[in-house]
């Protein structure tokens, strides 16, 4: 668990980074992908990839049965490779097919993760309160975008995405559960 906070927590300060390295890039309005077109752009390549790895050792470590939440740990974890793969589009610029996937494996990875948070609150009373704040925190985020800009909401859920997986360590290493019961109706 060890390497998985490692790859977390270099994700996170990489993300971090990239406003100190590309200022020209508003958090408030430009999405945390328009890094990738900046000079620094493998920065964000590197991190999303730091991130994705990391996600990938939470999920095998944590949830070693292919469940619901491991299910969904794995879209995210897919989602944030493709999206470190496959560079967006520039705002204002026409759509293109590659644009499309990085938007989508985006939105659908940051939902799956989501789900997983709310599942996580629902079934294991070991992540009960951590999930149920982040999920909680990850909507707000979401719904505060029309009025912060999506950029700032999108960078409230990622943060608050990373701390939940950096959380689950913590249960892992100390020994606390955070599977669900086999009968949990969510966990079949």
């Amino acid at each position: 668990m060890l390497l998985a906070r490692v790859l977390l927590v270099t994700a996170a300060a990489g993300l971090t980074s990239l406003h100190v390295l590309e200022p020209g890039y508003p958090p408030s309005t430009a999405t945390l992908s328009e890094f990738a077109l900046s000079p620094h752009g493998w920065v964000f390549t590197a991190s999303l990839l730091c991130l994705a790895a990391g996600s990938a050792l939470v999920l095998h470590a944590v949830w070693p049965i292919w469940r619901v939440r491991r299910w969904l740990v794995a879209v995210w974890t897919l989602g944030t490779v493709v999206v470190a793969l496959v560079t967006t589009d520039p705002a204002g610029a026409a759509v293109t097919p590659g644009g499309r996937v990085h938007a989508l494996c985006a939105s659908v990875g940051i939902g799956a993760l989501l789900l997983a948070e709310v599942v996580s609150a629902v079934v294991d009373p070991a992540v009960r309160l951590r999930s149920a704040l982040a999920a909680v925190t990850a909507v707000l985020g979401l719904a505060a975008a029309p009025l912060t800009g999506f950029g700032a909401g999108e960078r409230i859920v990622v943060g608050v995405h990373i701390a939940w997986l950096l959380s689950l360590t913590v249960g892992a290493v100390s020994g606390g559960s955070t599977g669900a019961r086999s009968g949990d109706m969510f966990e079949r």
